[in-house]
Formats: structure tokens, sequence, C-alpha cells
């Protein structure tokens, strides 16, 4: 597939402050996403300051995310696909600064969710600024259903259901039949929203293979300078036959290096 070429994305140093205030509970009883969650209003200050910049589109910074919510969203009208995995190889590439950006990007325009399932190393919550709860880890185990889970940026079109707590077992719950039934809630309906999951690294375990079965289509991240050519092809090597939209080169050299097909 053959898309235009975007903007770099520069990836800024991981840095992380406390969680923020926990928001009232959830009144339980509706599985509906649009109104069971809890609302939250993310500083500004906080979100720049955790790479969060596709809220502003006046922001130079935004506007390679912009650009790549046009291009995802074209490559994925004709399929109808609804959910986006966001991978690399390894840790590090800036996969979940590309998924958590390109999220708040689509949902200037439409309904989005935002999903960590990266159970070993989640980061959104903390980006996000939300508290530590338990999250879609708790889901996975059958502990909690998901919409008593959802937090809602307020004045915004996105939802975010973080992982909670760090799993050793990750791999286990994402073999879970509620993970299945996560992807079957966003499978169809005009009214759906689109669904952006920052996904675990293809080579951190078996996490990726269980959810790339899952998803409608993968955006994989290669960190210019740091993805080796070993990874990259020992990576797509294991995700043969699986849905790959393209590849996006982060961190790039070359300015007219982007999303290729």
């Amino acid at each position: 597939m053959a898309t235009e070429k975007g903007a770099p994305l520069t990836v800024p140093p991981d840095r992380f402050t406390a969680p923020g205030e926990t928001p009232p509970p959830l009144t339980t009883g509706s599985a509906d996403w649009r109104r069971n969650y809890r609302n939250i209003a993310p500083k500004g200050d906080h979100l720049l300051e955790h790479g969060i910049y596709g809220f502003h589109p006046k922001d130079p910074r935004a506007r390679p995310f912009i650009s790549l919510r046009t291009q995802v969203l074209n490559a994925l009208a004709d399929s109808k696909g609804r959910v986006l995995a966001v991978t690399s190889a390894t840790a590090s590439n800036g996969k979940s600064h590309v998924a958590a950006n390109l999220a708040c990007a689509i949902s200037r325009v439409r309904e989005t969710i935002l999903i960590d399932l990266h159970l070993r190393r989640p980061v959104i919550g903390h980006r996000f600024g939300l508290p530590d709860v338990p999250g879609i880890g708790s889901y996975l185990k059958g502990t909690d259903e998901v919409s008593d889970l959802s937090f809602r940026v307020e004045d915004e079109k996105l939802t975010i259901h973080a992982a909670g707590e760090p799993s050793d077992d990750s791999s286990d719950l994402l073999l879970s039949p509620r993970l299945t039934e996560l992807f079957s809630q966003n499978a169809d309906g005009r009214d759906l929203p689109f669904c952006i999951v920052d996904a675990p690294p293809v080579l951190e375990g078996d996490e990726m293979l269980l959810i790339a079965r899952q998803v409608d289509s993968i955006l994989f991240v290669v960190e210019e300078g740091r993805t080796t050519k070993h990874d990259l092809v020992e990576s797509f090597r294991l995700l043969d036959g699986a849905p790959i939209l393209g590849t996006l080169l982060n961190k790039a050299m070359d300015p007219l290096s982007g999303l290729y097909g």
C-alpha cells in the first residue's frame, strides 16, 4: 500500500510525574462507553511536559500527528477498520508517544478510545496524569468491567483505558476471552469510536502476536539509529500474515521520511 510521506516525529525523553487526584467513582450498571466513565480534566502543562501535543493543532509538534491521522483514516476507510495497534520491535522506540498523540489527533475529528495493552510496562496512564487505580489488566482478570475503568478527557472526544499496575503475567491475561469481547464491542456500528492500542513490542514476548489477531491493522514504529536490521527482520517474520498498515520512521534524520506502506 502506497501512502504519502509524512513529517518526521521527535520523541521527548520519558519523564513522569505523580498521578493527579482520584476522580469520583463511577455509577455502574451501564456498559455504554459514551456515558459510563470518569471525567478527567488534564492540565495543559502536564500533558505538554509528557509529550502529549495532539490536542493542540496549532502546536508545530502536533503537525506530524495530524498528517499521520489523515493517512491512517484514509488507509482504513475502504476496509472500515476501526482498531489500530501501534507497536515496535523493542522498547523505547517511541510507540507509546505515537499511539497517544495519534489518538489525541483523531479525537479532534471523531470519537476515539486509547487502550494501553503494554501490560508489562504501561505508560499511558502516567502520561495523561491518571490516578493509580485498577485498569484494563483488572478487566482481563475478570475483576472489573471495562466501562468501570474508563477515563474521559473533558471537552474532548477521547476515552482512555489505562493498563493499571504492571503485570508479569501479561501473556496469560491477553489469552483471556475477555480480550476478544473487548474488541468485539468495537467491531461494527456506525457510531462506534476509532480505537488506538498501545501494544507491546514484538520481541518482548508473545503478547503482540496475541493482540495482532484481534485488531484490524498494525502501525509499526521504527526509530532511526536504534532499531536494528536484525530486530526489524525478526519482527516482520513473527508478524507474517498480520494486517500491517505500514511503518513509521521515528526520530528521522531525513526530513522527508515518514509513513510507508
